[in-house]
Parts: structure tokens; sequence; C-alpha cells
């Protein structure tokens, strides 16, 4: 009958338009390189490389000017599947730093860590550690890469792993490489938001940017896993490179303050351990071209790149010898691709 037909139509709509809700790389408008002046003869001659095994790309996903020009998955990787993006995670945690400030939760970067988590009940010398000492990464606590990180792991408590190693350098002068200081940084939002963190990113960062795919583990207190937790979509993690190329601002709105935007991006510390500039939760290239996120875990690196003069968004997942190879991708392939 004819009510039953419409009423198969509007459920077959409803479904359609529910599937669409949830295929969120669908967002992304999409422009063919030559339209968005990519040079198609440098892609060509990276395609050759990757298929060489010169570089062992997992997947590949280039945006220009806000539209999607590039999106190759190889290996089994896909657009619909939700990957972790290990160390990314600290950009995204430093992005929700800048927005508990911009909503007057937190006072500023001068706020000391002990002010902001007052139950850790630190000794004046390390609860005079300022925001701005974690967001750098110069906090000055010993941090041995690698064994530590799967030490805290292994804590009930990671904040008091975290505070409870010893001071080896004067906060501010020298960046030592510490997702556990990161993970402070997500204490830190959780305390001043008074809600979990990923209630808090739900609402003010992934909502708005039509991101619903997420999962973000949590250390055994509850606190969400600040440098190195997140799952996302990999055309998802390509908005927040969006999001950052565009002063923080998404479809006419201001998600995250464009002066947040500016000094994260901008050098603090210089980085020996990779050598780069960093800046709050980001890698800075030395050259000022570009700014990066990178992560490395068990199914490989990840390296998010933003390259405002050229107005390109970059991410690359792969099994490199390193970040550097990541790096040799955008430096020497794509960013001169970019007319």
């Amino acid at each position: 009958m004819p009510f039953q037909h419409r009423g198969i139509a509007h459920v077959t709509l409803i479904f359609a338009m529910s599937l669409l809700m949830n295929c969120t790389w669908a967002a992304w408008e999409r422009q063919t390189p030559a339209d968005a002046g990519i040079d198609a003869a440098q892609l060509a001659a990276l395609d050759k490389e990757i298929a060489g095994g010169q570089f062992p790309v997992d997947a590949l996903l280039i945006a220009r000017n806000g539209k999607l020009v590039t999106e190759k998955y190889l290996n089994g990787t896909a657009a619909n599947q939700r990957l972790p993006i290990y160390s990314c995670t600290k950009s995204i945690t430093g992005a929700l730093v800048g927005i508990a400030i911009a909503d007057h939760k937190i006072s500023g970067t001068d706020a000391t860590l002990g002010s902001l988590l007052p139950n850790l009940k630190l000794p004046a010398d390390k609860s005079a550690i300022k925001l701005e000492n974690l967001l750098s990464l110069t906090a000055g606590f010993k941090w041995a890469l690698g064994s530590d990180d799967r030490d805290m792991y292994q804590q009930q408590d990671w904040l008091n792993y975290v505070v409870n190693k010893p001071l080896v350098t004067e906060p501010g002068t020298r960046f030592v490489y510490n997702s556990g200081v990161s993970h402070l940084l997500a204490a830190v939002v959780q305390q001043a938001s008074k809600q979990d963190l990923l209630t808090y990113a739900n609402t003010k960062l992934f909502g708005p940017l039509g991101i619903s795919d997420v999962n973000w583990s949590s250390d055994p207190k509850g606190i969400r896993a600040g440098g190195f937790g997140l799952e996302l979509r990999l055309p998802d993690l390509l908005k927040i490179g969006q999001l950052y190329l565009d002063q923080g601002r998404w479809q006419d709105k201001q998600l995250i303050p464009e002066s947040w935007v500016a000094t994260s991006t901008t050098k603090h510390i210089y980085s020996d351990h990779d050598d780069m500039n960093y800046g709050y939760q980001w890698y800075i290239d030395p050259k000022g071209r570009y700014f990066a996120a990178f992560g490395l875990g068990s199914e490989g690196h990840r390296m998010l790149a933003v390259v405002p003069d050229k107005k390109l968004v970059v991410l690359l997942l792969g099994h490199f010898s390193g970040p550097s190879q990541a790096r040799d991708i955008l430096e020497d392939y794509l960013i001169p691709a970019a007319q």
C-alpha cells in the first residue's frame, strides 16, 4: 500500500542520512590535484617510490585550500577505520588547554602546577612549574623515553609517577620529550573543566568538527591519556590540521582562539631530540615551513603536518625508519608539489 511504501522510503532515507553522518570523511569537499595546483609529476614520482618500497606508506591524505585532493589507503587502512594516533594526541590535548583558557577555566600559561593540581601536594620547586613549561615539554623532570613510558603505564597512579620523578633541569630551560607531562595537561583540563576530558573535547572540539567516532583511553584513575591515548578516523585527524591552518576557525566558528594557534605553533624551545623547534605540543620546522605532530606505536608512524604558506595539510602513515623519513616525503615531494 502507498502508506507502507512511504514508510519504507522514509526509513531508507533516515538510514542513508545516518550513514552519511557517520561517514565523517564525506564532509570533505574534494578537488583534483591539478585543480588544486598540485604538480602531478611530483605525485607520480612519489607514487613510484612508494610502489618500489622506498617509502613504506600505509596512508596519505592531502588537503589544499580546505579541500581533499589526495586520499590513498594501503596495506589494510581505510577511511572508515579508527586508528590510534599515538603522540599526535599531544597536539589535541594542547588545543583543549587553549580552549579551557578561553573558557576562563584556567587563568593562563603562567598558572602553576601546584595551583592547577592541588591534590598532588607537591614540594615548592615542583609546585612552581608553570603551565607553559608543561606545554613546551620543559618541565624539568627526569624522563627516559621508552622505559619511563612503560613504567608509567604499569602504575595505578600515573600523575604521581610523573611528579615523583626528580627535577634535573630548571623548568623552562631544556626540552625533554615526556608523555607523562602531556598527561599532566590532560589532568589539568579535566580538573579545570570539572568533567571528563573526552566529554569536554566532544562539546568544544570534536562535535563542532563533525567527529563522532572517537576512542580515548584512560589511566587507572580515569584521566584520559593526554600524551598518546586517542583513536580517530584519518579524515577526522586531517580536520585537526585544517583547523590549525585556518587559525582555529571551522565553518565560521572559532573553536580555538587564533592567538592560541599562533603561540602553539611558535618556537618556545629547541628540541635536540628531533633537531626541530617545539611550540606548545607541536613540532616546528627549523626553516619555518611547517609545523607537525608525530606519533609512533606498534602500528607504525603518524605525521600530521600543516604548511601555512602552501595552504596545505598532510597526514601520512607508514612503517618508516623514523620521523625523518616522513619529513623527507613532505619536504622533498609534497611541499615542492604545491605550486
